[in-house]
């Protein structure tokens, strides 16, 4: 809801709390403005009622997500932030200026404030649509806010969390210097196309080398592609010679990389992404870092409206502790579905 003056109100305002002059109810509670009702407001001097707003007619948390001033706010300061960000890659790939620490941490301090929740900011970042020439920079925006969600999750002490965030901002940029029709092919890659993209993290590597960023940012650049299992590359290095700054930033990568909104697809549903992760999660990735972020995933999305394979709606009443990407729904006749029972129900798309 939201204070309307008077003298603005149209027939696309709808009151909504009763309306008190003189001891009774001038205007009904849910009573649509017309011209009548302005002049009743006039004739006992109301100077401004409460309205709806088109948000107080969602009936999901993402539609009304997407309806609020405060997206709305958000929305112009991460397009702010996001040219803030191409500057310092750009001045970095073109000119070899170093990174400015500081003004990475603004943009995300901007962003994601100590006051936000996980919840609001993934949801935030999901209502977010790229232009494709952006997609390699809103990549690093984008993993560098969920690592600082990450870093809090692992209840990291501040300092660490700043690096890591550093990180996220940092660990992809040898990707600015590859064709970026390569970087974002909807298809399959050739192997000659792959092995250019293997290229990324050791020229970044060297470049960044010569600056003065703390050696953890330097190995995430370096390492973000490599696996406990040692099917990573660019070196093949398996659980223990890989840094734990690595190891966090390459699951928000390839999670990031799953469910972000591309102009050439829809965003995957952030359970489907949980799902692809927990079918790798004891060989690729080092278990106390999965474990802690699909369990914080998962928990940050009950009461949220899920689409069902059926078309049908439900609610996320509770997560699974054994099957992350399988949680406990509730539908819209009040029937409880434990998902990891029911085999024949997928989520598809939040809503």
């Amino acid at each position: 809801m939201e204070m309307v003056a008077t003298y603005v109100l149209n027939d696309s305002h709808t009151i909504a709390e009763d309306v008190i002059a003189l001891g009774r109810v001038i205007v009904e509670k849910d009573t649509k403005v017309t011209p009548k009702v302005i002049e009743r407001l006039n004739d006992y001097s109301i100077m401004g009622v409460m309205c709806y707003e088109p948000s107080d007619f969602a009936t999901s948390y993402y539609e009304k997500i997407r309806l609020s001033k405060e997206f709305s706010k958000w929305k112009t300061d991460y397009e702010t932030m996001l040219v803030a960000y191409k500057v310092a890659v750009d001045s970095f790939v073109i000119k070899k200026i170093p990174f400015r620490e500081s003004d990475l941490l603004n943009i995300s301090s901007t962003l994601f404030t100590d006051k936000m929740t996980g919840k609001r900011l993934m949801t935030y970042i999901n209502l977010m649509t790229p232009r494709e020439d952006d997609l390699s920079y809103v990549h690093g925006l984008n993993v560098a806010l969920m690592s600082k969600l990450f870093g809090r999750w692992l209840k990291w002490s501040a300092p660490d969390v700043d690096w890591l965030t550093l990180a996220g901002f940092i660990y992809d940029v040898g990707k600015h210097f590859l064709p970026q029709d390569i970087i974002w092919k909807p298809g399959k890659l050739s192997s000659m196309e792959y092995d250019l993209i293997k290229t990324h993290a050791f020229h970044a590597y060297h470049l960044l080398s010569k600056t003065n960023l703390d050696k953890r940012i330097l190995n995430c650049v370096l390492q973000h592609h490599e696996r406990c299992d040692g099917s990573g590359y660019p070196q093949g290095l398996k659980g223990p010679e890989i840094d734990d700054f690595a190891k966090v930033i390459a699951i928000v990568d390839v999670y990031e990389a799953m469910t972000a909104p591309r102009t050439y697809r829809s965003p995957m549903c952030p359970f489907k992404a949980i799902a692809i992760l927990e079918q790798d999660v004891y060989q690729k990735y080092d278990i106390k870092y999965i474990h802690t972020f699909m369990q914080n995933l998962s928990d940050e999305m009950i009461g949220n409206h899920v689409r069902l394979n059926t078309g049908d709606v439900s609610v996320v009443i509770m997560t699974n502790r054994h099957y992350f990407s399988k949680p406990i729904i509730q539908m819209e006749d009040g029937t409880v579905i434990d998902l990891s029972k029911m085999p024949q129900f997928t989520l598809e798309e939040i809503v």
